[in-house]
């Protein structure tokens, strides 16, 4: 077997493995998936359709997963502040009591016995092969505010907290949403052995 194929056998193995697993308590895979981004995910990230785009799926098939969810009591839809024609999605509190259930939990767990430097090699070849995948699809980026082309190191007008500005949203952010998912995300650049020098 070549190293190809046993990529691709050692994908579906992880794929199905991990779907299988979130077959749990009262929540099928996509409910926890959306309810596990909603509860990561920044201001700019919490409508139905970034839901959608997240999870790769229709508007109509999230908005069920989204209806399911309300119904067991474990997100609130709420009218934007800023625009009333749209709906903004959130977990209650009784959604991040669930997500300490988390299926996923005991894959942490399993990765958590490893060594700092295995861990931080694990991460940045499943970030790299995501960020292929979704080059090759043209799906839609997600990251976080540090690895964005439009954030900005600052400090916070009232003290020495680290924040940040996002340039694309042209808005202060606090270190909290710095920490967060955001479905705006545009990747930095990254070096590659094979770009030609400047």
């Amino acid at each position: 077997m070549d190293n190809k194929e046993q990529l691709s056998l050692t994908l579906d193995q992880l794929i199905r493995a991990a779907r299988e697993i979130q077959y749990s308590e009262d929540l099928v895979p996509a409910q926890w998936e959306a309810l596990r981004y909603l509860a990561r995910a920044n201001k700019y990230s919490l409508t139905p359709s970034m839901v959608a785009n997240f999870l790769g799926t229709t508007k109509g098939t999230a908005s069920q997963t989204l209806r399911s969810l309300e119904s067991k009591g474990y997100v609130k839809r709420v009218q934007s502040t800023l625009d009333k024609r749209v709906t903004i999605v959130t977990p209650t509190p009784a959604g991040l009591e669930k997500l300490e259930t988390d299926p996923l939990g005991t894959v942490l767990k399993l990765v958590d016995g490893e060594g700092r430097e295995e861990k931080e090699i694990l991460l940045k070849s499943l970030e790299r092969l995501l960020t292929l995948m979704k080059t090759q699809n043209n799906g839609c980026h997600f990251g976080y505010c540090p690895q964005c082309r439009n954030f900005q190191k600052s400090k916070s007008k009232f003290g020495n907290e680290n924040v940040g500005f996002c340039r694309l949203a042209n808005e202060e952010l606090k270190e909290t949403e710095i920490s967060k998912i955001c479905a705006k995300f545009t990747q930095l650049p990254t070096f590659s052995p094979n770009s030609p020098k400047r």
